[in-house]
């Protein structure tokens, strides 16, 4: 199963889910991506799908998550694009 929500990304699980999964490693709390998986019971393939949430510029997650504002991509593909092209909100294809 996706992660699939393409039109607000009306779930704020996944973004919290990447922070609190960066804050642990940030901490050093965990070390690796396996020990967050095994931490939480789940596999490290799934785990892997997060973390570049984490990591989108301040613009994009207000755009995301305050205004609520439509984006092209789907939060399987946010996760996976290059954080240096989601620096600029354009690169998400807001509507």
């Amino acid at each position: 199963m996706g992660i699939k929500q393409r039109q607000t990304h009306g779930s704020f699980a996944p973004f919290a889910r990447a922070w609190d999964w960066r804050r642990r490693l940030d901490r050093g709390e965990v070390a690796t991506i396996r020990d967050v998986a095994a931490t939480e019971g789940v596999t490290n393939a799934f785990v892997s799908r997060f973390p570049r949430l984490a990591y989108l510029s301040p613009n994009v997650l207000e755009r995301l998550l305050i205004h609520r504002q439509p984006c092209a991509l789907s939060l399987d593909r946010l996760a996976l694009v290059g954080v240096g092209t989601l620096g600029r909100a354009g690169a998400c294809g807001f509507r």
